[in-house]
């Protein structure tokens, strides 16, 4: 018998990212448009997994006032990263019509 062990220096690590309508009417036309991964402890670069995820701009559509939007994200992290930082940026309209943009960010820690 013969066994291969491979040895991958990246790993795929997924993230349940959701979008939380707390304002004071519907969310329409909402879109996630960028996600930068950024390391913050440790060393390599974190990329956005494009094979697993959605393709961006991730088109969200209508969140209703005190509902969310759930979608899970893929992302390659070297084994070297200990910490890392996501930041997504994205646009909406309100229900008058005013365009809105927002920006969040996340500190993971492996």
């Amino acid at each position: 018998m013969q066994v291969s062990i491979w040895s991958y220096a990246y790993t795929v690590l997924f993230v349940d990212l959701q979008l939380n309508d707390v304002g004071f009417s519907i969310s329409l036309r909402t879109t996630l448009s960028q996600i930068t991964p950024a390391t913050l402890g440790g060393t390599g670069t974190v990329t956005y997994n494009s094979t697993l995820s959605p393709t961006l701009p991730i088109v969200v559509g209508n969140i209703n006032r005190g509902s969310a939007f759930k979608i899970r994200l893929y992302f390659n992290v070297p084994s070297t990263v200990t910490k890392l930082m996501l930041t997504e940026t994205g646009s909406m309209s309100s229900s008058a019509g005013t365009m809105l943009s927002y920006t969040q960010s996340q500190t993971l820690n492996r």
